[in-house]
């Protein structure tokens, strides 16, 4: 399962401000409460429950077609168990301007 998250819509989100010395070093950061958030509305396909336990986090490097100009990870690969009946899944976050 894959999402793109855009900065843009992060910024607008967030009650931080970033200065631009903060976005070019940590942009990422504004990105991750969204991450989380879609992370707890995600139904288990085989449960129906929305309990997930991360068990890695991986930091990816930009994609190429996507706008990502910062030095931070250009997204994030979740892997976790539903907390009720044990199914893996992986979620892939990408970031973009």
């Amino acid at each position: 399962m894959e999402f793109v998250l855009t900065l843009k819509d992060a910024l607008n989100r967030s009650a931080r401000r970033a200065t631009p010395r903060q976005l070019r070093e940590t942009a990422s950061s504004f990105l991750i409460p969204f991450e989380y958030a879609i992370l707890n509305e995600i139904p288990c396909p085989q449960c129906g429950d929305h309990g997930w336990e991360q068990t890695k986090t991986v930091s990816l490097n930009p994609r190429k077609d996507l706008d990502w100009p910062y030095l931070c990870p250009g997204g994030d690969e979740h892997h976790c168990i539903c907390k009720s009946c044990g199914h893996p899944m992986t979620v892939t976050f990408w970031f973009t301007k």
